[in-house]
């Protein structure tokens, strides 16, 4: 994207399965993080000659209800949802561990509007400066649904039983565990805050029960069919 001030760059650090990225610390504007797969080219920096025109952010994990359901975020509360319905019997995932630093898509859209109106090159990231596991977003999910997730077992074997009924609600299926999984990715806003005044507005737990909130409207209005 290119305007009177320069080039523009966003770049998500939405961490799919090709990508790896290691840090052993937040991650933050003046620090380089290295994608070692197929796709480093497309999120990493672009080349030194443009560089110095362009306005970057760096966007960590931006969820919202409009997120696609293959993502662990909508899957986990859509499938809270479901089975509060009737319209699914289990969630299955991979690594509960995980822990991602996940914000509002609306939030981090109000932050690419301020990069914007910077009017000297500058990179910039977009980030709650908080991380949550997996396991932390399960049970938020099902709690907005009045369904208490209690655990069981360890590793493959680990499974989230309701506390209510006894029953399986959350199971582990070794297919979805990745080989290059990125344990922890946190980032740290603290440029964006002094330099644009941004700061997320959106808690963790309003994201997850906004989130829930949608999918049961949107389950609802799509009839009686079983997941």
């Amino acid at each position: 994207m290119a305007s009177s001030k320069g080039a523009i760059v966003f770049r998500s650090l939405d961490v799919g399965a090709n990508t790896r990225v290691s840090l052993l610390r937040p991650a933050d504007a003046d620090r380089e993080t290295i994608p070692s797969s197929d796709d480093r080219t497309a999120k990493g920096p672009p080349p030194s000659a443009t560089y110095a025109k362009l306005r970057t952010g760096i966007l960590f994990n931006h969820e919202s209800p409009r997120r696609g359901e293959t993502f662990v975020t909508r899957k986990i509360t859509q499938a809270a949802a479901a089975i509060h319905l009737g319209k699914q019997d289990c969630l299955y995932l991979g690594n509960l561990d995980a822990r991602r630093d996940w914000g509002h898509a609306r939030d981090y859209a109000e932050g690419m509007w301020l990069i914007l109106q910077q009017s000297h090159p500058d990179d910039y990231v977009l980030a709650t400066g908080e991380s949550h596991s997996v396991q932390e977003l399960v049970e938020l999910a099902f709690a907005e649904v009045g369904i208490d997730i209690q655990w069981q077992g360890t590793g493959a074997d680990e499974r989230g039983i309701c506390g209510r009924t006894k029953r399986t609600l959350v199971s582990i299926d070794p297919r979805y565990f990745r080989p290059t999984e990125v344990d922890h990715l946190l980032g740290n806003p603290a440029k964006a805050r002094a330099k644009l005044n941004w700061k997320h507005k959106i808690g963790f737990r309003q994201l997850a029960g906004e989130m829930v909130a949608i999918d049961l409207e949107l389950l609802s209005s799509r009839g009686s069919t079983r997941a």
